[in-house]
């Protein structure tokens, strides 16, 4: 996964800075403390939070803080043209 501030980059394509990229540390790019999502987390919110933070996606983890999935920005999408109905107005 990249840091929201490389998934608009010019430079990705760029073999060279691939290559730079694979030279940096996990410190260097990560997101500490990672937003994550309970399974109990209303749909709405979540969204909210996607759009606000600009992210493809959240772990999904349990009340121990264990990973036990991950929702993406699609996973909503298709939430809400599956189960309706969905007052997107409310």
């Amino acid at each position: 996964m990249l840091p929201p501030s490389l998934l608009g980059s010019q430079d990705l394509p760029n073999p060279w800075h691939w290559q730079h990229l694979l030279g940096e540390t996990v410190r260097q790019h990560m997101v500490s403390p990672i937003p994550c999502a309970l399974p109990e987390s209303s749909l709405r919110p979540l969204a909210r939070l996607l759009l606000d933070l600009r992210l493809p996606g959240l772990p999904v983890v349990d009340e121990a803080g264990a990973v036990i999935g991950f929702v993406s920005r699609s996973d909503l999408l298709k939430a809400l043209a599956h189960e309706p109905p969905l007052d997107l107005w409310g």
